[in-house]
């Protein structure tokens, strides 16, 4: 038996997810591996690196659409690849021989990610030590929907093994090319772009349209809403700056602007949730409270489309800063 001595909370804002446990990862390694150190909130580390590593892949830009029929990136090879890459991990992609791969990583004192192929509890675990051929997972938690036991291999689809630290091979300047991408794609083809359609209650006679697909829609939204949260998850990235490339003081205004649009979105995006929450669906109401509840949604909605609007072009000044060097 072998083990690492990983100590580190998970956020609270996530299941196991490959952002929430690369940024554990990261932690245990930069923050208490390299340093020794174990006094910090290493609970607060890896939740501002959670927020960093989706904010400077994109995937805190992602907006999901109406119909759902947008892929979140957040498990995808690409986003693995940048974390590791931004970080300097010289990494692999295991999927053959696990336990082998395991146990030499842990040897040699790293933990590993693992992929799941049944996301039931989270697409990710981190995997700490071996017990002969069983794996050791963290004792602590604080994560959404923790799973009951440790995984068995045969329910891993591949482990990313990191080898090392070396030469850092991307940087800020393409985390905001990441995000400058990600939020034109969300203002394109995510939910703003077809809510005005969606919820134009007279214009597209939604008085005829089955009140169970009124409530569904209502349902989207609210959902969509919650996993917007761009006030927590990317602007806190802007106001910790908890990498040093990020306090560069030429950047400083541009990160209380983005603050500034996004503290503008936290309210908004609840009155989504409450326009679906706080009424009764039991019941049609007459035309003209149905039409003003949805002209409510496309008032929100048009107002949370111009903040990321407005963050965009703060991003892309970002870019420019940066560009200049």
């Amino acid at each position: 038996m072998n083990k690492v001595n990983f100590c580190i909370p998970f956020t609270g804002y996530s299941c196991h997810s490959f952002l929430s446990d690369f940024a554990a990862v990261h932690t245990y390694i930069t923050e208490t591996m390299l340093t020794g150190e174990s006094d910090k909130n290493l609970g607060w580390y890896q939740e501002m690196y959670y927020f960093l590593f989706g904010t400077l892949t994109g995937c805190n830009s992602f907006l999901q659409n109406m119909e759902q029929s947008r892929n979140d990136p957040a498990e995808d090879i690409e986003t693995v690849d940048f974390c590791m890459k931004f970080c300097g991990y010289a990494y692999d992609m295991v999927r053959h021989n696990m336990e082998n791969a395991l146990i030499e990583s842990i040897d040699r004192g790293y933990p590993v990610i693992a992929k799941m192929k049944n996301a039931e509890f989270g697409p990710s675990r981190v995997l700490i030590g071996y017990d002969k051929d069983k794996i050791i997972v963290p004792a602590c938690s604080n994560e959404q929907s923790p799973p009951p036991t440790a995984p068995i291999y045969e329910e891993i689809e591949c482990l990313y093994i990191i080898r090392g630290i070396g030469r850092k091979e991307r940087t800020l300047l393409d985390g905001f090319r990441n995000i400058e991408k990600s939020l034109k794609e969300s203002i394109q083809y995510g939910a703003w772009a077809n809510s005005a359609e969606v919820f134009d209650y007279f214009g597209k006679n939604m008085k005829d349209t089955p009140f169970e697909e009124i409530k569904s829609r209502f349902e989207a939204v609210k959902n969509i809403a919650w996993n917007f949260d761009r006030c927590h998850n990317f602007a806190e990235t802007f106001r910790k700056r908890i990498i040093p490339d990020l306090r560069d003081i030429r950047l400083d205004e541009y990160c209380k602007q983005i603050d500034y649009w996004y503290k503008q979105s936290l309210e908004q995006q609840w009155q989504l949730i409450a326009l679906h929450d706080c009424r009764d669906w039991s019941e049609r109401r007459w035309d003209c409270l149905e039409a003003g509840m949805c002209t409510c949604v496309n008032w929100t909605m048009e107002s949370l489309a111009k903040n990321d609007e407005e963050v965009l072009k703060v991003v892309q000044q970002m870019i420019e800063v940066l560009e200049a060097d």
